[in-house]
């Protein structure tokens, strides 16, 4: 029966034994993936000192190989932290998809459309939510379906608190009616055959009849990624048409919150260099340095989905603002309709002759 029982001890321990380096040799082959792909993808790779990219990863080889009870995606996220990029991450499969799920929640619960509020004859409260792609089409029917009556608009509080951002495309459809003023959108994009693919997928996706100027644009950068693969290829985005502005429109404030993000914080830069803008609220989230996230997927049976942002943002009109964010012109911590009150009240008082 000893001998029985010890058989059995044996064989139990010899699994628990096997199991352990086989989830260690895993790990070891999910990080060498993960940092191949990082440095073969990543636009800001490079902003990082290289000394400093390559302790960090012999730190966490080490830790793979001689800890037998490492958490290997622990270990995978806190090598990702080294580059300080809010776009730049890595999630387990499973949640993953429970991710994406409560995004989509939250993006459903968050008022979806564009709305406008007249607070008098000719101040007008524009909220805009969401500028991800599915609002792209419900905001430029709101546009289309307001027009004329925005053009009797001499004051504007424009509202984005809360918007998340996402689509250039949904956001730069607003610009026109307010003007910018020497405002341009450069990025630089790694040209790896993977984000070569992502940007092929970007511009199938487009309808180039009402879009020529973007699909001009993406045609050109994927011609410069085929000429000079694995290098830098500067694009820059289409200057705002002026021809759309609002005629009598002169004073607008800008409402921000620390929800700001992406797109939204590209709106906040753009509609700031017109010289009529103020923002008005507290400092946005800071994620825009890097963006275009491409998703890969590394490991075997529960492994992992990781997101590689494939470009960054030039930094000559302001520098980095991952983690920072952008601050207002008026600092207020002030929330919902009281913000927008105030707002209203100072705006009145500028108006004044």
């Amino acid at each position: 029966m000893r001998k029985i029982f010890g058989l059995t001890l044996l064989s139990t321990l010899s699994l628990v034994f096997s199991h352990t380096i086989s989830a260690q040799v895993a790990c070891q082959h999910e990080f060498r993936e993960l940092t191949r792909l990082v440095e073969e993808n990543y636009a800001g790779y490079a902003d990082v000192a290289r000394e400093e990219v390559e302790l960090a990863q012999e730190k966490t080889r080490e830790r793979i190989q001689y800890n037998p009870a490492i958490d290997c995606f622990a270990e995978l996220s806190n090598w990702l932290t080294i580059f300080s990029d809010p776009h730049l991450e890595i999630l387990p499969i499973e949640s993953a998809e429970q991710h994406r799920d409560k995004r989509i929640a939250m993006t459903e619960t968050k008022p979806a459309q564009a709305s406008i509020d007249w607070l008098s004859s000719n101040v007008a409260h524009i909220r805009l939510p969401r500028f991800d792609d599915p609002a792209r089409q419900s905001l430029s029917e709101f546009i289309h379906r307001n027009r004329q009556q925005l053009h009797a608009a001499e004051g504007m509080i424009i509202d984005v608190r809360g918007n998340q951002g996402e689509s250039f495309i949904a956001m730069r459809q607003w610009l026109p009616l307010i003007g910018t003023e020497e405002y341009f959108s450069r990025w630089h994009v790694l040209a790896s055959s993977a984000n070569k693919a992502h940007y092929q997928r970007r511009l199938e996706q487009l309808d180039s009849e009402q879009l020529p100027e973007v699909t001009a644009m993406y045609t050109t950068l994927l011609n410069q990624m085929d000429a000079y693969p694995n290098t830098w290829i500067e694009y820059l985005w289409p200057t705002v048409n002026s021809d759309l502005i609002l005629p009598h429109l002169h004073t607008i404030y800008l409402l921000i919150d620390d929800e700001v993000a992406n797109a939204a914080e590209e709106f906040v830069i753009a509609a700031r260099s017109n010289s009529h803008v103020t923002v008005m609220g507290i400092n946005t989230q800071g994620a825009l340095d890097y963006g275009e996230a491409v998703t890969y997927t590394i490991g075997v049976e529960d492994g992992y989905q990781v997101l590689i942002p494939s470009q960054k943002r030039v930094w000559y009109q302001y520098g980095p603002i991952d983690n920072s964010g952008l601050a207002p012109d008026v600092f207020v911590r002030t929330e919902g309709k009281a913000l927008v009150s105030y707002a209203y009240l100072m705006l009145t008082r500028s108006m004044l002759p």
